[in-house]
């Protein structure tokens, strides 16, 4: 039994749920290829686990090549600096993520 609108028990239209894309990602269409923020965060997660990773690999190969029996007290500033150093890749990866689409 087909049922019309005049008809619903409640006497008000049914809601109808629609999703639309927002105008933004209409715009991106247009322009040509362009990452919107949803995507660029999901590219971001994976971009900056390669980057620690390629980070941890390069500092403790650096360690254990050249700076095996060196002096205390140049070890703990190597160490200082490698270990803040992963702090401006990654924070640039996080500014691109976080960029307005």
């Amino acid at each position: 039994m087909a049922t019309d609108i005049a008809s619903h028990p409640s006497g008000r239209t049914p809601m109808r749920f629609t999703f639309r894309r927002p105008a933004s990602a209409a715009r991106h269409r247009q322009n040509g290829f362009s990452m919107t923020q949803r995507h660029r965060k999901l590219a971001g997660v994976f971009l900056t686990l390669l980057v620690l990773l390629v980070y941890v690999s390069l500092a403790t190969a650096i360690y254990v090549t050249f700076l095996t029996g060196i002096d205390q007290w140049i070890l703990l500033l190597y160490f200082a600096v490698a270990g803040l150093g992963w702090a401006i890749p990654v924070g640039l990866i996080i500014r691109w993520m976080a960029r307005p689409d």
